[in-house]
């Protein structure tokens, strides 16, 4: 069961195991608390298999509500913090959920409790039997971002959460010594997973509260975090504000990545900030959690650009492949998860069974596989622009100008501007305080470098960062709008 390999599966009870600037709990602690948890679901009448919509914001509550969850067999719905009432709307009127847990903003008919009434209460009731989980129970349902359309909630069942547990810690290495540092969206998996990760291995994990981006160095030094998850836009920004070169890192194991290209480059300085850290590039899919993860000690090929070699057990192939060996990646093994909830006809785009009646998944994402099976990310088939004919892929193209350019930018985002005779023009949004004119002019050296048919027609520049979804990627969608509306350079 999920709930013994997460907490009551240990021997330490006294052990630490969540902390964060006010509070710190042991596994006997999170033990009782969840008990008492599931006490005040039963009052409530809620049973094995329902479901829970949670308003997911990065406290120490929440992960225990979780924990309450799993150790029930009742299926969790994380939505994000900011989440507009459109999106929460589609989500449950998709889900149906018997309750909501947090401050959301809805009309809909559904009871709720805010996270102080509902702990008030856990700590002031009567403990009850708790009723017979169900086998491999539905663990949550993950809705995406929804930037191209309507949220599609990704279902997670026990034993592929499992799975995936077991295989990244076995690529990361989690032990009883490290303290993992969670400060990212709970309502993303890869924020949602430190918390499996970290109590599955004995790790603390460590959750700083809400504080401005350029606190977290502190206080990655002062709580001496071993395990550092990161998007690449907040290590650049740490990066360009040199906040990490100010305090003593050493004690930083590894540094990992997901969701979005990691440019070598930034890699490259990284190291040199943090020499001690391996940095890790990873490749995952909401659909089957994660695919690959670098290995550590191959700083080899995290320079060659890859995202590392596929999970244990896990199977991956191309298809469709070009004549430079790029195609489609498709996952096969444990890691994939059931589908869309109560979405057949989008899961039959993704999903389908081999010849053993085994889940594999079309990633939608295009990909090159060297001889020593490491992965190497090309772009989202999606974000393809198609200029005269041509095939750029986004991705690749904003890795190289960002690698180029990283002295002078600190976000880069392509985008294709319609284009009656062309199809679509390259316009590159660029975040950067220095002059438009001196960006301009090295965006034209470094496109001297690039074939003719990849380079740049158009140049944006501000000094905010680019737009991002509730994930922390570079919203794409809104990219696009904001350039149909706002002034531009002509590059050629």
């Amino acid at each position: 069961m999920l709930y013994d390999l997460l907490i009551s599966g240990h021997t330490d009870k006294k052990k630490i195991i969540l902390s964060d600037a006010s509070e710190s709990l042991s596994y006997s602690e999170i033990d009782d608390l969840c008990i008492k948890i599931r006490s005040v679901f039963m009052q409530y009448g809620l049973n094995p298999g329902d479901r829970i919509l949670i308003y997911a914001e990065r406290k120490l509550s929440v992960a225990v509500i979780i924990l309450a969850c799993i150790s029930m067999g009742i299926c969790f719905i994380p939505v994000p913090p900011g989440i507009s009432e459109e999106c929460v709307s589609e989500i449950i009127q998709s889900s149906e959920p018997v309750m909501i847990i947090g401050n959301i903003c809805t009309q809909a008919d559904v009871r709720s409790v805010s996270f102080d009434n509902l702990m008030c209460m856990a700590k002031n009731t009567v403990v009850q039997t708790i009723s017979s989980a169900v086998a491999d129970p539905i663990v949550y349902i993950l809705y995406t971002s929804g930037s191209t359309g309507t949220p599609k909630g990704v279902v997670a069942e026990e034993s592929s959460v499992e799975f995936c547990i077991h295989a990244i810690n076995e690529r990361l290495q989690n032990t009883s010594n490290d303290r993992i540092l969670c400060c990212l969206p709970l309502s993303f998996d890869y924020g949602l997973y430190q918390i499996f990760l970290a109590l599955s291995s004995g790790a603390c994990l460590v959750i700083p509260p809400e504080m401005p981006f350029q606190k977290i160095v502190t206080f990655l030094a002062k709580e001496r975090i071993t395990g550092f998850p990161a998007m690449p836009s907040m290590l650049n920004m740490l990066l360009r504000t040199r906040l990490l070169q100010k305090v003593d890192l050493s004690s930083i194991r590894y540094i990992t990545s997901t969701g979005d290209v990691f440019p070598v480059s930034l890699i490259q300085n990284l190291k040199e900030v943090i020499p001690s850290a391996e940095v890790l590039p990873m490749y995952g899919l909401t659909e089957c959690k994660r695919v690959s993860i670098m290995p550590i000690g191959r700083y080899d090929k995290v320079l060659a650009g890859s995202c590392g070699l596929p999970l244990d057990d896990v199977k991956v192939w191309l298809e469709d492949v070009d004549s430079n060996g790029i195609g489609e990646l498709v996952i096969k093994g444990k890691n994939v998860m059931s589908g869309y909830w109560h979405n057949s006809a989008t899961a039959e785009q993704c999903y389908f069974l081999d010849d053993t009646g085994q889940r594999c998944l079309r990633s939608g994402d295009l990909f090159k596989i060297d001889e020593d099976g490491f992965l190497y990310f090309i772009s989202r088939k999606k974000d393809i622009l198609k200029v005269n004919g041509y095939r750029i892929g986004v991705a690749g193209l904003e890795n190289r100008l960002y690698s180029a350019m990283n002295d002078l930018v600190d976000e880069i985002g392509v985008f294709g501007y319609p284009d009656a005779v062309a199809g679509e023009k390259i316009a590159v949004f660029i975040a950067t305080v220095n002059p438009t004119d001196q960006i301009n002019e090295r965006l034209k050296t470094v496109s001297r470098n690039l074939s003719s048919y990849s380079r740049p027609h158009l140049l944006y520049c501000t000094a905010k960062p680019l737009p991002k979804n509730i994930n922390g990627k570079i919203d794409r969608k809104k990219l696009v709008e904001m350039g149909l509306q706002l002034d531009y350079v002509k590059l050629r």
